[in-house]
């Protein structure tokens, strides 16, 4: 398999005329022009003790950047390494609905001028958990009702809602 098959296009090789570059600029220096869309999400490992946090040009489909942990810090570096300018020019950046990362995007020289857009699946998941809280609270309380023939009837439902509703 050639080396571009694994994604080493994205790097410069030294070659043997060449003196090696240091590790800091082997990364080719134009990942982070025509950034104008980005993505930013983390992932874990080692069972979510450890987490790097990734940032992504949509319009390229590819990483532009990775750093470790899931903090303001984190994805503070990737503002800092894009400079005052380029953090201008971005125009929308979505991320999950972490406080940390809308912290990063909104603070002042980072991304203050781009639309925010929360991932689908976090909107989804915090709009459903008071439907399924709520219909599990109203059961318990039918319960202490004297007509039990009521909570068995809503006792189907309250089931349904917490099993077809992310908790």
């Amino acid at each position: 398999m050639s080396p571009s098959s694994y994604g080493a296009r994205n790097f410069a090789v030294p070659t043997a005329a060449s003196p090696p570059a240091p590790a800091t600029t082997l990364v080719r220096s134009t990942r982070l022009d025509n950034l104008f869309v980005t993505g930013v999400d983390e992932v874990s490992w080692r069972k979510g003790h450890s987490y790097l946090t990734l940032v992504s040009n949509h319009a390229t489909g590819r990483f532009v950047l990775g750093r470790e942990g899931k903090d303001t810090a984190a994805l503070g570096c990737f503002f800092d390494e894009l400079g005052g300018q380029r953090c201008e020019e971005i125009m929308v950046v979505s991320m999950d609905m972490g406080p940390p990362f809308d912290k990063s995007a909104r603070r002042p020289g980072h991304a203050t001028k781009a639309v925010i857009c929360y991932d689908p699946f976090h909107v989804v998941q915090l709009s459903t958990q008071p439907s399924t809280r709520s219909a599990a609270r109203s059961w318990q309380d039918l319960r202490q009702l004297p007509d039990q023939e009521t909570a068995r009837r809503f006792r189907g439902a309250a089931v349904h809602c917490s099993k077809t509703l992310p908790t």
